[in-house]
């Protein structure tokens, strides 16, 4: 087998693209580099590369057409919830510890945003107290969260 297609190559690329949507390099709905220049980028076969991608559409992140580039797709609740039981089906302390920072992300996240929007009268309100502490859990979590 030649050494480029191996699992570790193909596993490294799928963690390079993946990153790359994550840090907002390639964008939701932007085509992605062609197959040619991922190759150059990422120095392996296109075998790694097609199977990257492949595991990538499976997850539902890119939209691979054929005839065209392939795009980011949106990833919504529903794709999400698809994924969550089979991670957590897959068990082990890992896959805890992926959902404890999925959570912490998601929840950071929410409470950020409900701080954010709260009106006058919810803090005036008998749950102005749980508001407060949202606000202060959210900036908490996320300085725990900045690199």
């Amino acid at each position: 087998m030649d050494k480029q297609s191996s699992p570790s190559a193909t596993q490294n690329v799928f963690r390079e693209m993946l990153g790359n949507i994550q840090a907002g390099r390639w964008s939701v709905g932007a085509e992605i580099p062609s197959e040619r220049m991922l190759i150059d980028q990422f120095g392996v076969s296109r075998i790694a590369v097609r199977e990257a991608l492949s595991m990538l559409r499976g997850l539902g992140v890119v939209d691979v057409g054929h005839g065209r580039r392939t795009r980011v797709s949106n990833v919504d609740s529903e794709t999400f919830g698809q994924l969550l039981p089979l991670m957590l089906a897959s068990g082990g302390q890992q896959t805890l510890d992926q959902v404890f920072e999925v959570r912490l992300a998601i929840e950071s996240r929410t409470a950020h945003l409900a701080a954010e929007r709260h009106t006058e009268d919810q803090m005036r309100s008998e749950r102005g107290s749980r508001w407060r502490r949202t606000c202060a859990t959210a900036q908490r979590a996320e300085s725990v969260m900045k690199p």
